[in-house]
């Protein structure tokens, strides 16, 4: 794991004109419905991996024994493409195939709204939530790169 690093927020009041409004209303929508498709698509993921035999057979490994549940676990998420990197690459393609949503996100927030969804389904398949939830419209409000590097 990655070792954490201090890091700051800072709110600055923006002075926009109508149309960076505009820009950032489409860059916000074109965010939610890739996060929506990528949430969509590890749902069903996920889904096949439960009714797996691969999963069932990994349940079935006692506990004490973590080294080889991990490996049967991490052997079902990989035949079923249910990792972070997995989503990333969907996440990717789907964006290439919208001409538009690609022309609002780059790729380092592409990969990042795919990191946001993975993290939700995880969630939900170690037990700590029972849903993920869909972003309506409007509620999807913020974006993120990989980097802190500003996109205009």
């Amino acid at each position: 794991m990655a070792a954490k690093t201090s890091s700051c927020i800072t709110e600055i009041p923006l002075i926009t004109t109508s149309k960076d409004l505009s820009v950032l209303a489409a860059r916000l929508e074109g965010g939610r419905q890739l996060y929506n498709a990528v949430l969509s698509e590890g749902k069903t993921r996920l889904e096949l991996i439960r009714n797996s035999q691969l999963y069932q057979q990994a349940k079935l490994i006692p506990k004490t024994d973590k080294k080889a549940r991990s490996t049967a676990f991490q052997k079902a998420h990989e035949a079923y493409r249910f990792r972070d990197y997995d989503l990333q690459a969907f996440a990717n393609k789907t964006a290439i195939a919208s001409v538009w949503i690609k022309s609002h996100l780059d790729a380092n927030t592409i990969q990042k709204i795919a990191t946001r969804a993975f993290k939700a389904l995880e969630r939900m398949l170690f037990g700590k939530a029972k849903k993920v939830r869909f972003k309506q419209k409007g509620q999807f409000s913020s974006l993120e790169g990989k980097t802190n590097k500003l996109r205009y």
